[in-house]
């Protein structure tokens, strides 16, 4: 009798469980699907591919107010007396469908920063940064998951000031590199739940420089008038997840990491290290030793309609080397028309 009931109850448990995956996959197909805008979290792509003639466009704004560094052992500090830094950055993404299977992504950020030294000196930065263009085409697909693959490559173009434009007293809010990158985004539905992930790689061309914030290279060691930067590289990878908890709400949370291998500096002409010179001018964010950005984001995200996210959220750093660390406060916007 007892083995009976058990049975039942083990039966309608699951049926239960099978409905309620079920809902959830409905639920998601119904919001996230039909030519309207699709799940995604703030930062990761996933391997969705804008559907042609369509816009996709997303705007993330950064704030933070760093009250400290993290060194090249990845070691935090808080600043000294008098010393502040404040950044925003509006980060702005739009892709493209240009045919059923490929689409084109460009990304420009516009950036302020204010960053005062204990000695009063202030540096400041406002203005776009480097622009950015993507081309990505759809390799795989799993209708029965809703799983996409995408591969893709791009250039970064130098539209930013960088530290070899600027004026003194300035910080840059680009590189003054070209970069080329492949990239590769991935999403799968599992059972209502969205799972982001991409991976790239960006390669910085070398480059020779005559001037640096302001300076010229002869005034930063006599007898030189020219620095040569070896290329460098950058690693990005973001792994997302998105689950909609009702129809219009639904919770999110994010990995981003970033490494880059910035370039060594030699004089020209000897080719000796300009590494210690170049720093000696005291522009706070300028390094070239090994850099590690890695932050987790939890945030939530509203759905107005068929066409409008808007969101927000925090990110809380992980692991930081040779960089300024805080939480960082995030506001989303998204538009599917």
């Amino acid at each position: 009798m007892y083995a009976k009931y058990f049975k039942d109850v083990e039966l309608a448990v699951t049926i239960i469980s099978r409905q309620i995956k079920k809902t959830l996959r409905l639920l998601t197909l119904a919001l996230f699907t039909g030519g309207t805008l699709l799940a995604t979290t703030f930062v990761a792509n996933g391997g969705f591919i804008t559907p042609q003639g369509k816009d996709d466009v997303k705007i993330n704004l950064f704030y933070n107010q760093y009250t400290g560094r993290y060194d090249g052992a990845g070691n935090y500090s808080v600043f000294a007396a008098g010393e502040t830094r404040l950044d925003y950055t509006v980060f702005f993404d739009l892709k493209y469908g240009t045919s059923p299977d490929s689409d084109v992504q460009i990304t420009l950020p516009y950036i302020n920063k204010s960053h005062t030294l204990p000695s009063g000196a202030v540096f400041t930065a406002n203005g776009i940064g480097d622009l950015t263009f993507i081309g990505r085409k759809k390799s795989g697909e799993n209708k029965n998951t809703d799983a996409m693959l995408t591969v893709g490559a791009g250039v970064k173009i130098p539209t930013g000031k960088s530290f070899f434009n600027i004026d003194k007293s300035s910080l840059a809010t680009g590189t003054g590199t070209w970069d080329v990158g492949v990239v590769m985004n991935m999403q799968e539905n599992n059972n209502g739940v969205f799972l982001f992930t991409d991976v790239s790689y960006w390669y910085r061309f070398g480059f020779n420089i005559q001037k640096f914030a302001g300076w010229d290279i002869s005034a930063v060691k006599a007898g030189e008038t020219e620095v040569k930067f070896s290329p460098g590289g950058i690693i990005r990878y973001n792994v997302g997840i998105e689950m909609p908890i009702i129809r219009q709400i639904s919770i999110l949370g994010e990995l981003n990491g970033e490494v880059y291998y910035e370039s060594k500096a030699a004089y020209l002409s000897n080719d000796t290290d300009a590494v210690n010179d170049l720093l000696s001018k005291g522009y706070p964010d300028f390094t070239l030793e090994r850099t590690v950005n890695i932050r987790a984001i939890a945030g939530v995200k509203f759905y107005l309609g068929e066409k409008v996210a808007l969101g927000g959220g925090v990110s809380i750093p992980v692991n930081i080397i040779n960089s300024f660390g805080n939480i960082t406060y995030i506001a989303h916007c998204r538009l599917f028309f």
